[in-house]
């Protein structure tokens, strides 16, 4: 997890950066969302307990929010299996999000 998170912030001072985590957006910030938002999170994602706390705080700022938590690993949109991916663009469908 290490190598992982070097590789998506490699300056230690920016972790808690929005840019390199969103959960780390301001709620005031959050609070002008106006659309839809779907968090996909993994059962073995182990950023699976920030992607729940991410849609606690969209929640709490009053952001239309749905929560999707998939079977797989944190990867699922580059390895997963057809399932996986049908849940996930499911998701989508129902929720229109985008439109």
């Amino acid at each position: 997890m290490v190598n992982w998170w070097n590789a998506y912030c490699p300056d230690p001072a920016l972790s808690s950066d929005p840019q390199c985590s969103p959960i780390f957006v301001a709620a005031a910030v959050l609070k002008k969302i106006s659309c839809s938002v779907l968090v996909a999170t993994c059962r073995a994602d182990p950023f699976r307990d920030s992607g729940v706390l991410y849609v606690e705080k969209l929640k709490k700022a009053g952001v239309d929010v749905k929560h999707s938590m998939v079977r797989g690993s944190h990867s699922f949109g580059l390895m997963c299996n057809g399932a996986t991916m049908k849940e996930v663009n499911k998701e989508w469908r129902l929720r229109k999000i985008g439109e």
